[in-house]
């Protein structure tokens, strides 16, 4: 790939609102939320395997796959000599990714990466040098051990209730396990 080649885009819906999706049952003074979203309220069902799914689950969705048909698309180091600019760029890309997805090689090191950090945790010896810690990992990007925000409630899009998470490593939804 040349600096000057782009990778061609793939199928990945329509973009931009549809304004036949509005519901034109429910004035928008009345109800904006509903004038908005109530024909795909009506009609969606929250997948079984999701613990919440609206319409940026979908945007993330397919952003995630054009993102990996991107990177899939780009030459690797292995296919051959790299020269320089975008090329370098798109191979150091193909790398990164190839090295995420390598789940041999990350269950062979298993948790050897994050000895040190675990040490430290398994070293204090009260709750407040363990909190002293949590703020310290925190302040460099690891999570604690919970999260907490307001959001729309899953069952019911009239309401907003506090969603209090869990911390650490959790993934998205069982479909990542």
């Amino acid at each position: 790939m040349t600096e000057t080649q782009t990778v061609a885009p793939g199928n990945y819906g329509p973009a931009g609102i549809d304004l036949a999706e509005l519901d034109a049952g429910t004035r928008p003074q009345d109800d904006l939320f509903r004038h908005v979203n109530g024909k795909w309220i009506d009609r969606t069902e929250i997948p079984g395997d999701k613990a919440r799914y609206g319409s940026f689950a979908i945007l993330a969705e397919n952003a995630e796959a054009a993102v990996r048909d991107i990177i899939t698309g780009m030459p690797a180091v292995e296919s051959g000599p790299i020269t320089g600019g975008a090329e370098r760029e798109a191979a150091k890309i193909a790398a990164l990714y190839t090295s995420f997805m390598d789940v041999d090689r990350a269950d062979a090191l298993g948790a050897e990466p994050i000895a040190a950090d675990l040490a430290r945790v398994f070293e204090t010896s009260s709750i407040d040098e363990l909190i002293a810690l949590v703020g310290e990992l925190e302040r460099h990007g690891l999570g604690g051990f919970y999260g907490m925000g307001v959001d729309n409630d899953p069952g019911d899009p009239h309401r907003y209730i506090v969603f209090v998470m869990q911390g650490g490593i959790g993934l998205p939804d069982e479909s990542y396990y």
